[in-house]
């Protein structure tokens, strides 16, 4: 898609995204330039691994500037949702026409419109998105008939405990019942079901998701953070009460385990079982 930009529009990328999205919605702290301008070097945060310590270099350059390129803040990336928002409503038509921001806020495929999650419905319809460079995770939501919503930025591979921790925070101050904690049951389960578990799963092309089992205990660590222990449910589903996160183990007909869903921050992903 960065290409065929680029070959229609005969112009660099940053360039286009600049022109048509970041000056028309007013994310003036917000650049595609990879590798990022020295003249902003000053005012760019420094990734970290899991373990705090810093990325080599600071951050990474990506040639992928579509999907990995974008630097922004928690403020600029607010506009672009109230923009969506705003849009929806025929308010305000910067970027998108109203019909095309109702088709990108429509499920096409499970829980995502046109590269955004989707969820819920009335009052609590919202859309979202994670993202994540190494050293760094994001993660926004919105609720358009609400006008409200909060985005979230951090500097960290496992950031993803603070951010879910501030988005419990604002979803108890709204009242917004899909991010709310729900108290959970422990189920008495076998420790020896764990080992079917146990294995690699690939959650998007290059980011995997390890399960692993100590003693009688099972953990699932996200490539690039920390090992967080899940608690089960049920004897295929596991919990997790360090973040808002679920995992759900899928067999085939042979008992085998071939994929499991993932559900964290009001999204759903599935990842199929590679070793």
């Amino acid at each position: 898609m960065q290409q065929l930009l680029i070959d229609v529009k005969d112009k660099p990328f940053p360039e286009i995204m600049k022109e048509t999205v970041l000056e028309p919605l007013g994310m003036t702290h917000s650049t595609y330039a990879q590798p990022l301008p020295e003249e902003l070097w000053t005012d760019a945060a420094t990734g970290h691994r899991g373990n705090g310590k810093p990325i080599k270099g600071k951050w990474h350059t990506y040639p992928e500037m579509a999907a990995a390129g974008l630097w922004t803040t928690p403020s600029d990336l607010a506009r672009f949702a109230i923009e969506l928002m705003l849009s929806r409503a025929g308010k305000s038509n910067k970027v998108l026409s109203q019909d095309m921001t109702n088709q990108m806020l429509t499920p096409q495929h499970d829980d995502y419109g046109l590269g955004i999650g989707v969820n819920g419905e009335g009052q609590n319809l919202h859309f979202s998105h994670s993202g994540g460079n190494e050293g760094f995770l994001c993660y926004f939501v919105a609720y358009p008939e609400r006008g409200q919503g909060v985005a979230i930025m951090s500097n960290s591979d496992n950031g993803n405990s603070l951010e879910s921790e501030i988005l419990r925070s604002v979803a108890t101050e709204y009242g917004w019942s899909d991010f709310l904690p729900k108290e959970k049951a422990l189920a008495k389960v076998s420790p020896e079901i764990y080992d079917l578990y146990v294995g690699e799963y690939q959650l998007a092309p290059e980011v995997l998701l390890s399960i692993t089992k100590e003693d009688s205990r099972l953990f699932a660590r996200q490539m690039g953070g920390d090992k967080v222990e899940i608690h089960p449910e049920s004897e295929t589903t596991f919990f997790a009460t360090e973040e808002d996160a679920q995992v759900t183990f899928i067999k085939n007909a042979q008992g085998e385990v071939t994929e499991l869903v993932l559900r964290a921050e009001g999204q759903q992903m599935t990842a199929k079982k590679i070793k």
